[in-house]
């Protein structure tokens, strides 16, 4: 994008789209030319795009009782923002290079992401958690496919420079990240009390942990109260967080890691994010992995590095020889901001 302020921008498009933060209706984006708000190569992405695009990203951002709100969603609507340009760059860009995506290669996209989530739900199911349509996600899944064709080449380059000597070169310079101390596994359940809740929202939160310490104190399954009331992504595995590093976490929630009897659950715990239900589940040595441990870790991370880095290189090329502007009451009013700045 040129060269905008993107938090004037931000306000800039509250004012010009009636989107207040604590704006909670999101409605269907229309597609009229006056609804446009940026072109991007003659296309068109819609006020109601961005505030759809935004609200979908708050909704999973983290909020704690000091979460300053308009950031957040100065924060939403600048990952939004992106998200449609990006999108539309590479919808453009597949406009010019017709490639053909065989319905094998989409299969076998779609068992690679429900595998990434441990098999546990179908690619409709994480869709509809993640507020995005399937057709849209499955058109991100193309996206992906034709990127990654598109970079094939120069892939391959890149990674025939991942080797042992790569791999040895950045455990030798990150001793820190194979040493683990002494320290507890735990698994919890996250009733969430967002920050703007009121104390009765909250209070109602705070009962709900308590029945589910109930029940569990009953003998319900863990993994199964977690995966069915836990606002945490490690519902995902039932609870489950691992390891967890001294130091790290709420202090409140580590005194209880550290402080109940292992295999019992403890009182009800609140952190900024809500109330807890926490289970202690074992005792982990300190210890030290050697390099034969971690080498296939390392060069799986060094590979991501160097596919991450190529995708943002090749996103950086699109937007270069992009045409976009901003359009309609959005550029009236990011101009009028910016003579406000003057």
């Amino acid at each position: 994008m040129k060269a905008i302020g993107m938090a004037g921008f931000a306000v800039a498009l509250a004012l010009a789209t009636g989107c207040g933060v604590r704006e909670k209706k999101v409605v269907e984006p229309s597609r009229t030319e006056k609804d446009i708000a940026i072109w991007v190569n003659g296309a068109g992405i819609t006020r109601n795009d961005i505030q759809w695009e935004t609200a979908r990203l708050m909704a999973s951002m983290p909020k704690t009782e000091t979460t300053d709100e308009m950031q957040l969603w100065v924060r939403g609507f600048q990952q939004a923002v992106d998200n449609l340009v990006v999108r539309q760059l590479i919808r453009s860009e597949m406009a010019q290079n017709p490639m053909e995506i065989s319905a094998e290669e989409m299969e076998g996209a779609k068992k690679e992401i429900e595998a990434s989530f441990g098999g546990q739900q179908t690619l409709g199911a994480l869709a509809s958690s993640s507020m995005v349509a399937l057709d849209t996600l499955e058109e991100s899944i193309r996206m992906d496919l034709f990127k990654n064709r598109q970079l094939a080449d120069q892939l391959a380059r890149a990674l025939e420079e991942v080797d042992e000597e790569a791999a040895r070169s950045y455990y030798v310079s990150h001793p820190e990240e194979f040493r683990t101390p002494a320290g507890r596994t735990a698994s919890h359940i996250l009733i969430r009390c967002r920050a703007e809740a009121s104390p009765e929202e909250c209070e109602q939160a705070r009962q709900q942990a308590e029945q589910v310490r109930q029940r569990l104190v009953e003998g319900a399954d863990f993994r199964e109260m977690a995966a069915e009331y836990s606002a945490c992504l490690s519902r995902h595995s039932g609870g489950d967080l691992g390891y967890v590093r001294p130091g790290l976490e709420d202090p409140e929630f580590e005194k209880a890691v550290y402080g109940q009897a292992l295999g019992e659950v403890g009182p009800v715990v609140r952190t900024k994010v809500g109330f807890h239900v926490i289970q202690a589940t074992g005792e982990q040595e300190a210890k030290e992995t050697s390099f034969d441990e971690s080498k296939g870790w390392i060069l799986a991370r060094l590979k991501t590095s160097v596919r991450r880095k190529l995708a943002a290189a090749y996103i950086l090329a699109l937007r270069e020889k992009a045409t976009i502007r901003l359009a309609g009451d959005l550029e009236k009013a990011v101009e009028a901001s910016r003579e406000e700045v003057r």
